[in-house]
C-alpha cells in the first residue's frame, strides 16, 4: 500500500493500517510506511539554538551489572552498554545502544526498578555544547506539564502555519499523526517502538535526530526520559557525580541511603563516603535556552 504524498486523513489511515500490518508480522513494507510518515513529522523535531542546556540527565546502573568491583572506578561505566550487552528495549535495537537518562532522579530509580535494599549507582550528567541538537519529542496533550517542559509543549502546539503552508484542518490532521506515534512509542511493544527509535536516532534520512524525549511511563507520564544516540553522548555528555546508594522500599524511593560520591578525574572517578544525604525528591532546573522548530 503506497503511502500518501501529502497531508491528508488518508496518510493517518494508511499509517493505522502500517501499525496493524506490523503486529501481524508484515513488517516490511510497513516498516516503509512507518518511517515516511515519521518524515511528515520532521516539523516536530526541535533544534536548540543557545550554547547552554541547564536541565541534568540522570542515569541509573546497578551494582551487579558492572563486571567487576573496579569497574565503578571507570567513567565509561556508567553510560551507555557495549553492544554484545544491549538488549532490546524502547528506543534501541537489541547490539544497537542508546544512552538512556531521566530528567529527575526519582524517575531513573523508578525506571531501573531496584530491589530494596540493592545497590545502584545514580549518575548525574550535563550536555555541553548543545547548539544545533535536534531532539524528537514524543510528548503530547496527554504530558503533565511540568515546570521544566511546559515552554516546549506550549512551542510545539504552533505548527509554524505560514511558512509550512498549512491550513487549519491539515494541522489537526498532522496532531493526530503524531498522537497516533507517541502512543505507539510509549506502548510496551519494543519490537515497533525499538525500530522507530533506531529510524530517528541513526537512520534518518538527511540527518538523524540526537535525542529523543519520551514521558517516563514509570513515574505516570509526570517527568520526562531520555534516548540519545550514542554519538551525541560521546561527544557532548559529560559526567558531573556519581552517587552509590541503597534503595529502599519506598514507592519513590525518596529515602534511598546515599553512602559514598564518586567525582570524575578524567577516565577514572574518585570516591569519598558522604553522610546524611537523602535522594532529593525533585529537582528545580530552568530552561535557559530557546526552541526552534527544526527543518527536519
Amino acid at each position: 500500500m503506497p503511502i500518501q504524498k501529502s497531508i491528508s486523513q488518508p496518510l493517518t489511515e494508511v499509517c493505522q493500517h502500517a501499525f496493524r500490518e506490523w503486529k501481524k508480522d508484515q513488517r516490511e513494507e510497513a516498516k516503509k510506511i512507518i518511517q515516511e510518515g515519521l518524515g511528515r513529522l520532521s516539523r516536530l523535531t526541535y533544534r536548540y539554538e543557545t550554547h547552554s542546556f541547564g536541565i541534568p540527565l540522570f542515569r541509573v546502573t546497578k551494582e551487579k551489572v558492572l563486571a567487576t568491583p573496579e569497574e565503578r572506578n571507570k567513567v565509561a561505566s556508567f553510560s551507555y552498554p557495549s553492544p554484545h550487552k544491549c538488549d532490546e528495549a524502547r528506543a534501541n535495537k537489541a547490539g544497537c545502544p542508546v544512552f538512556y537518562a531521566a530528567d529527575s532522579p526519582i524517575t531513573a530509580l523508578k525506571e531501573a526498578r531496584p530491589e530494596p535494599g540493592e545497590r545502584v549507582y545514580m549518575s548525574r550528567w550535563k550536555v555541553v555544547r548543545p547548539e544545533n541538537s535536534l531532539f524528537y519529542l514524543f510528548l503530547t496533550d496527554k504530558f503533565s506539564k511540568s515546570d521544566i517542559w511546559t515552554p516546549i509543549l506550549e512551542k510545539r502546539q504552533e505548527f509554524s502555519r505560514e511558512s509550512e503552508a498549512l491550513s487549519e484542518e491539515e494541522e489537526v490532521q498532522l496532531t493526530e499523526l503524531h498522537r497516533m506515534y507517541c502512543d505507539t512509542f510509549s506502548s510496551g511493544d519494543y519490537a515497533i517502538s525499538s525500530m522507530i527509535g533506531h529510524y530517528l536516532l541513526y537512520e534518518r534520512e538527511g540527518r538523524p535526530v540526537d535525542a529523543l524525549l519520551y514521558p517516563s511511563q514509570a513515574d505516570a507520564c509526570r517527568t520526562c526520559n531520555y534516548a540519545i544516540a550514542t554519538r551525541f553522548a560521546d561527544t557532548h555528555l559529560s559526567l558531573t557525580e556519581v552517587y552509590c546508594l541503597e534503595a529502599n522500599s519506598d514507592e519513590d524511593f525518596t529515602c534511598s541511603r546515599v553512602l559514598e560520591k564518586g567525582t570524575p578525574d578524567g577516565k577514572k572517578i574518585v570516591w569519598k563516603p558522604v553522610h546524611d544525604l537523602k535522594v532529593p525528591r525533585k529537582i528545580e532546573p530552568t530552561l535557559p535556552f530557546s526552541v526552534e522548530q527544526g527543518k527536519g
